[in-house]
């Protein structure tokens, strides 16, 4: 009889024998007494390989030891081959009376979808992140893994090194290929951040040489802190799919220069391109239908000015444009002097500016015809400040079109905090309210979060100085307290709130300070809030 024969009439028998004695006994409850037989065997008429004359003793004993170990091993695989079908077939049927293995698939794959674009799912260990978790749960999961594209498309420095089990799995699907510093977070292991900078900064040709042969794939491209020469000697041929492209570099003030090949400059699907301080050429076909155009920390000849026209004449479906510290440099030529061809954006929603009051960046934006739903946000950096400019200085001399656009935000960036005036336009037959640079308004609320003292100093009513004369509510929140200064013989908070109060020296009857609140402001003390609360009606502190 040969040993399969034996093992499929012995081990079925074996183990239904066994299974029954440990549920008799609760071994399912406490495997104590269950982890090794403790039954005395009898060894009276073990195994004997038959006397043969003439053979040695030893000799005999080694192949009698031989086959019984064979033996032995062959029955434990058959019974872990047989108890092991037994649990699988146990598994898949608990697996199938729960509630997520009764979703249809069309469902599951999306749960899977969504599991795998999840922000905290690209920092996880490569063991430990979707699919590959997905697809070890159960023979299910695996193959609704293995059979949904889409799950295996994003290509990024932790799963690199595999990006063909990746580029297989992911068929005909469109690649989103990544390579990004990941965020600042302590509890990030550090492989995910080693792995990122040896890519980029070490061994770029052996993340992207796999990928090549798949350009045509190519959804997105996102590249950070790149040796961009290299970059523009590889990504030299045309990726017909691509959509969206990104490219920072944040080592420098200004960075690499893309030559004209780079993509073959061909891109016919690209409608969303970032550019950070690495200078694609404006010459590039590749700025052609987009929607959305973000550009930031490059330098340009003044020349170049009318490229970018041409660029932006070039995406009349365009939907959001950022110029941000881009500077176009050199003297300006009678052609860079003649008015420029009125640029239609009648799709804009959203343009971003930061212009340091000059005059280029005005002569663009003067040039761009908007509809009036566009939200405008027009900035100045601390240095444009510290060369006198003001607020004024942000929007240009002349744009016709500002007066009919809905919102408008006016943003003065300088390195201790941040401006932000925003004005509504109420209806589309009114004109945006009236902004004055000199900051005059007739608000009655004012709410001043982590400002200088020097804020509060304004706030007292002088003959020469009438900031908010209809102010009655103010909020102060981290704010700095000057419990006593010396020119004034008390506190600024003290003075601004006392000019305000039927005490004060009032220059306009109608203002009157009714509700303070101030939260969480250092030099704040019993005796300034007593001192307050007698020339305000409502006061708060905390």
């Amino acid at each position: 009889m040969d040993m399969e024969s034996i093992v499929l009439g012995t081990i079925p028998h074996l183990v239904q024998m066994l299974c029954q004695s440990v549920y008799e006994n609760g071994g399912h409850k406490n495997t104590e007494g269950f982890t090794k037989p403790a039954a005395a065997f009898d060894f009276s008429s073990p195994f004997k390989i038959p006397n043969q004359s003439g053979r040695d003793l030893l000799e005999r004993l080694d192949e009698e030891f031989e086959v019984i170990k064979i033996a032995c091993d062959y029955a434990v695989r058959a019974v872990e081959f047989y108890t092991g079908q037994m649990m699988s077939k146990i598994r898949a049927h608990r697996n199938e009376l729960r509630p997520i293995y009764r979703l249809p698939i069309e469902i599951l794959s999306l749960v899977f979808e969504f599991t795998e674009g999840c922000a905290k799912n690209s920092l996880r260990l490569l063991p430990r992140r979707a699919p590959l978790t997905l697809s070890q749960v159960s023979k299910q999961w695996r193959e609704l893994a293995f059979n949904t594209p889409r799950l295996w498309t994003k290509i990024d420095a932790m799963n690199g090194r595999i990006s063909d089990v990746f580029i297989a799995r992911s068929k005909r699907a469109s690649l989103n290929i990544e390579l990004a510093r990941p965020p600042k977070d302590p509890t990030l292991p550090n492989i995910v951040l080693d792995c990122f900078v040896w890519y980029c900064h070490e061994t770029f040709w052996d993340f992207i040489r796999p990928l090549l042969p798949h350009i045509h794939r190519w959804e997105s491209l996102a590249l950070e802190e790149l040796t961009y020469d290299d970059a523009g000697a590889y990504l030299v041929h045309s990726a017909p799919r691509l959509e969206r492209l990104t490219m920072r570099n944040f080592d420098g003030r200004f960075g690499h220069t893309l030559p004209d090949t780079f993509l073959g400059g061909c891109t016919p699907q690209l409608r969303d391109l970032e550019v950070c301080n690495v200078k694609l050429p404006l010459t590039s076909p590749i700025y052609t239908g987009l929607r959305r155009l973000h550009l930031e920390n490059n330098i340009y000849d003044i020349s170049t000015i009318r490229h970018l026209l041409v660029v932006l004449a070039a995406c009349p479906l365009l939907e959001d444009l950022a110029i941000l510290n881009e500077f176009f440099c050199g003297l300006a030529d009678s052609n860079s002097r003649k008015p420029h061809t009125p640029v239609f954006l009648n799709h804009l929603r959203r343009m971003d500016a930061c212009t340091e009051g000059r005059t280029d960046i005005h002569d663009i934006i003067s040039a761009l015809v908007v509809p009036p739903s566009l939200y405008l946000s027009m900035s100045l950096a601390y240095r444009g400040l510290a060369h006198g400019l003001t607020l004024r200085d942000a929007l240009p001399t002349s744009y016709p079109n500002i007066a009919l656009i809905d919102t408008l935000a006016l943003e003065i960036h300088s390195s201790t905090a941040n401006f932000h005036l925003v004005g509504e336009n109420a209806g589309r037959n009114q004109t945006l309210l009236d902004i004055r640079c000199d900051y005059r308004t007739d608000s009655n609320l004012l709410t001043l979060i982590e400002c200088p003292s020097s804020f509060v100093d304004l706030l007292a009513l002088t003959p020469s100085l009438r900031l908010c004369p209809l102010l009655d509510t103010l909020h102060l929140g981290d704010v700095m307290i000057e419990s006593a200064l010396p020119l004034l013989g008390s506190g600024n908070l003290i003075e601004a709130v006392r000019s305000r109060s039927d005490e004060g020296h009032t220059f306009d009857s109608r203002a009157r300070l009714s509700h303070l609140s101030v939260s969480n402001c250092a030099g704040m003390s019993e005796r300034t809030a007593s001192e307050l609360e007698k020339y305000v009606e409502n006061f708060t502190w905390d």
